[in-house]
């Protein structure tokens, strides 16, 4: 009876081994990596994060993150598999926030015309940071375990006036 329970046991614990999630195919080996995001050396949180590789033979597999109350970022890609590929990447970052102009009214004609009320969009991270094309951010993605802080310059909060129809 003892090697049957041990039998079934150690079926169950190679059954389970199979049990995690595959990775889709063709899709490299990831590394765990945790960037740590700053401002002026202080955690900040909420942060949207991308990595655009520039190596473009890993650019189907998208990787990025939110950053935690303690600055953390920890990388998936395509959004449910921890870690990233092995290679170096451009950061982007970004944190906004849009929202109603509070105790915005319209006007008849507005409303008629279908015109949602008037939103503010307020920055919290340097725009240069928010485009692949403008961040000068880099990060290198090593096998094994990653942890790398990134300061994104002194903290900022800019308002302006946000309209979803324009970009």
């Amino acid at each position: 009876m003892k090697r049957i329970c041990v039998l079934i046991g150690l079926l169950m614990f190679v059954w389970c081994l199979g049990c995690g999630k595959k990775l889709p195919e063709g899709m490299p080996p990831l590394q765990s990596c945790t960037l740590i995001m700053l401002q002026d050396g202080k955690p900040v949180d909420d942060v949207l994060v991308r990595l655009y590789p520039m190596d473009k033979s890993l650019s189907k597999w998208t990787v990025g993150a939110i950053s935690q109350k303690n600055g953390e970022a920890v990388l998936k890609t395509l959004g449910q598999y921890n870690g990233a590929p092995a290679g170096k990447y451009k950061v982007t970052a970004m944190k906004t926030l849009i929202q109603d102009v509070e105790g915005a009214k319209l006007t008849e004609e507005q409303k008629a015309e279908g015109i949602g009320v008037p939103q503010k969009k307020t920055i919290y991270v340097n725009p240069k940071y928010e485009f692949e094309n403008t961040t000068d951010l880099v990060v290198e993605i090593y096998e094994g375990t990653n942890r790398e802080e990134i300061d994104l310059g002194a903290p900022m909060k800019k308002e302006e006036a946000y309209n979803p129809n324009k970009f």
